[in-house]
Formats: C-alpha cells, structure tokens, sequence
C-alpha cells in the first residue's frame, strides 16, 4: 500500500509480512544447512586452516550485504531502472564475454563460468537471468504507463512474437548462452528456447498466448534480421539485394537470387551513442541531425530543446561535415587538435563537442560493417554494381542522411534511389508473421534460404577491415568477386 501527498514522499505503509517471514524463515535454514554442512570440515586436511565457523560466518556476512544491497535498489525510482535497462543488458553481455578471456574467467569443475571479483567470484549467467526478469517488468510496467490498466486486453492476446538478436533471445530464454560464447558453434543454430513458457505467461500476464520464439539463424545473427527480411521481401525481388540492420551488433544479408548470404559483425555500441563521451540513445534531447548554413553548424535534437548528446545518425552526419570543412583528415584525425573536451559544433553547448577517441570508436564501426559487406559480395561472386536495392533497417535508418553516409564510407556510393530507410523492419516482419496463415513457417521459409558466413575464418577480412577504416567513399570499382 502506498500513501502520496503534495508535500511529503511517497512512503511505505505496509508490508506483505507472510512473505517476510518466509523469507526469512528460509535465510535460516541456509544459515543452518550451511553450519551442518561445515563444520567439520576442518578435520580434513585441506580445510585446516579454516575456524568451524568461518563459512557460516561468511554466509552470514553476505546475507547482510544482499539485504543492504536490496534496500538501495528499493529507493530508486521504477523510471531510472527502465532507462538503465540497456545499459546493463550491455554490461551483462559484456561480462558473459569476459569468462572467456583467459585470466578473467575462471573454469569450476570443467566450466568455465565465473570472473574472480575479490573476495568472491562473480557468475554472469546469474546477472543475466535478473537483466531478463527487468526487461520483462519493464515492458509490462511501460505497457500500463502508455496505454492504462492492460491486465484484461493482455488476457485477450492470443499469440507474442519475440525476435531478436541470439544474445537477447539467450538472456530473455535462459537457454543458449553458453553455447553462443564458443566460437565453434557460431555457424550453427543457437537454441533459445525457454524450457517452460509458463512462467513467461505469468510475469506478462498472458494466461492465453501462445508465445512465439523463432529460432536465431546461426551464432549472432538474430531472428530479427529474418523478421527485417520478411517485411522488407528482399527475396522477392532480383539478385543484387542487400539489408543492414546496423546497431551494436550489425546483421547483414545479400540475395543473390538463390541464396540468403548472411553475417553479423560487432560495429560496436558507436552506432547507437554508447563509446562516445557525448553520446545516448535516440530520446528526447539527442541531436539526430546536423547541417551547415553559412559556416555555422545547426543541429536538431529529438523533441526539440537543448541538446545532450549525439545519437548515431547525428553523430554521421557532424562526421561528415567536418570532413567535407577540413577540420577531420580522411585518417580520423582532427586538422588542428581540438583540445581535451573535443571539437564544439555549438560552442554555446559544450555537449556538442565530438573528440578524438569518438572519431576513432565510430572508424572501427563503419569499417566492420563496410568490410563485412564487401566480403559477401566476394562470397557471392557479384561486385558493388550488381547491387540493385540497399535496405537500411533499425532505428539508426530512421533519419540517416545517406549522402553524408557514403561520403565517409559507411553506405556504398549506390544511387540514392536503390537506397531505403526501414525503420521498424524487424516490428513489420512480426506483424505480418501475425497476421499470416503460416506464422512461423515464414520464417523457417526465409533462414532455409541462408548460408551463414563467419568473417573470422575468412583472412581476407581483416585487410578489409583496415581498407575501410578511413573516412572516404566505398570504392565501387575495385571489388570483382570470386566465389570461393
């Protein structure tokens, strides 16, 4: 229960004290199993140096720390958690990845699973499963936000698509996440499936919906490259057609009128504001666009009103126009150094300033994912000019300008008439997979069609990768495929 006035906080009045106490009855009987369990342990010989008490004593200690810890979560704000939710989508991912670097992960009876975080260790897997849990409470909390009270139009929901990329569907399924960080099953379908979708149905308040996951494709390309494939027909149509779904993690498809080649590179968090010292998401306050009038540099931020930072499309083109003023050298480098806070396009607003290493993280991107085009091309057998449609999908695509795009090399130099902006592809693709007879079977159709290209065993890539990385057109000319 809850109490709000015009003058005081909001307050707690009361507790569900039945789940108290059994919240504590169970802390206790830990507390006493963990005691049972250890004390004799130093009887033996590797244990010797341990007091009776010393593991109920740290069992104890950390239950007081998770208590302390659980009181500080309950004083913030529901709202502060649904804006964080991304971030630590990407540190939990970040973390999965660091228990295979050696030296950081560490291997327990044959897995290896954990991080040494002293004095304990820290198990990813488990952050994951709580980064999955908020995901889902804050769709359903942004859901009543929006649209009111949604308990009886969510009983009404016959049938939920969920795409996305394989380390979403991992985290969200609580299955495949192990498999999805050795390299060796990066070829090969990832399973996702959650075990029992009850518990789904219970958190969304979705007693009768038939919940619909369609399987990633293989490694990191996601079923919503399927879903972008699917709203945008791309097989419909004559060879030479190429997708983007450009974001952190950039999937890319070519039809070469018999198959689907795909592939998926890391372009990096620059893509979507994260790296760069002035940059968020594409919200309220982000510049998504900049242009040049007599000299001076305007800007025009999402819901208008002060700027706070760059998204990606805004942050390509002040790129660009730096490029095309001279103040950027094709290398990355700024003509004349700039200083520690970085160039102001705005000097009246210091979150205008682009810097060094922001130049640097947006050059690694652009030149993965321009790399990772030019070998499917390779792999295909065709060359730039057999591209005959170019579909840029994901919110990136929303309000990108392509002629500042191609000037630094991070959309081929097509005409722009080939070129289309999909902005909600992978939403389209689920609707339409919803509205359809077959449903599912749409997408089982499209990923038979694939052939998954991993660009790590492929050694031509990384001298692609270097080709791409300075800020120039895509040379068209250059690239003759030739099938392997």
């Amino acid at each position: 229960e809850y109490a709000r006035t015009a003058s005081t906080p909001t307050r707690v009045l009361g507790f569900d004290q039945s789940l108290i106490w059994v919240c504590v009855a169970l802390l206790a009987w830990g507390l006493v199993m963990v005691y049972s369990a250890s004390i004799a342990l130093p009887d033996n010989p590797r244990f010797a140096r341990y007091t009776p008490g010393y593991f109920v004593t740290r069992h104890a200690v950390w239950i007081v720390l998770s208590f302390a810890a659980a009181l500080l979560a309950f004083q913030v704000r529901m709202s502060w958690w649904e804006v964080a939710a991304p971030w630590l989508f990407v540190a939990t991912l970040a973390l999965l990845i660091a228990v295979l670097i050696p030296h950081s992960g560490e291997v327990r009876n044959g897995a290896r699973r954990w991080i040494s975080c002293a004095p304990t260790n820290l198990h990813p897997a488990e952050l994951a499963k709580l980064v999955r849990t908020a995901i889902l409470r804050a769709v359903r909390d942004i859901l009543a936000r929006d649209i009111g009270e949604v308990k009886a139009m969510l009983a009404e929901i016959g049938q939920v698509f969920i795409v996305g990329n394989t380390a979403m569907l991992a985290l969200l399924g609580g299955r495949g996440a192990d498999t999805l960080l050795d390299p060796a099953n990066w070829q090969g379908a990832i399973d996702c499936q959650p075990h029992d979708v009850t518990p789904w149905r219970a958190k969304g308040a979705l007693p009768c919906a038939e919940l619909v996951m369609p399987d990633p494709v293989a490694g990191f390309v996601g079923s919503d490259l399927v879903a972008d494939l699917l709203a945008t027909g791309l097989t419909e149509g004559p060879a030479g057609a190429l997708l983007l779904d450009i974001g952190t993690n950039t999937e890319i498809a070519l039809w070469d009128g018999a198959t689907l080649h795909v592939t998926s590179v890391a372009g990096g968090p620059a893509f979507e504001g994260s790296g760069i010292r002035h940059g968020m998401a594409a919200e309220p306050g982000a510049i998504d666009s900049v242009c040049s009038v007599e000299n001076h540099y305007r800007w025009r931020t999402i819901g208008g009103g002060a700027p706070q930072g760059f998204c990606g499309s805004g942050l390509v083109d002040a790129i660009a126009l730096l490029l095309a003023d001279g103040r950027l050298k094709p290398s990355g480098r700024f003509a004349s150094p700039p200083g520690p806070d970085g160039y102001p396009l705005d000097p009246n607003h210091p979150n205008t300033a682009i810097t060094g290493p922001d130049i640097d993280a947006f050059q690694r991107a652009k030149a993965a994912t321009a790399a990772a085009m030019s070998q499917l091309l390779i792999q295909a057998g065709m060359t730039w000019r057999e591209l005959r449609r170019l579909c840029v999908c994901g919110a990136f695509g929303c309000t990108l300008h392509l002629g500042h795009a191609q000037a630094i090399g991070l959309l081929p130099a097509v005409h722009p008439g080939l070129i289309e902006l999909h902005a909600e592809a992978a939403l389209a693709g689920c609707e339409q997979a919803l509205l359809s007879p077959g449903g599912v079977q749409c997408f089982d159709a499209l990923t038979a069609k694939t052939k998954t290209i991993n660009l790590s065993l492929l050694p031509g890539y990384e001298d692609r990768y270097i080709e791409h990385l300075r800020l120039r057109p895509i040379a068209l000319t250059p690239t003759t495929g030739q099938r392997p």
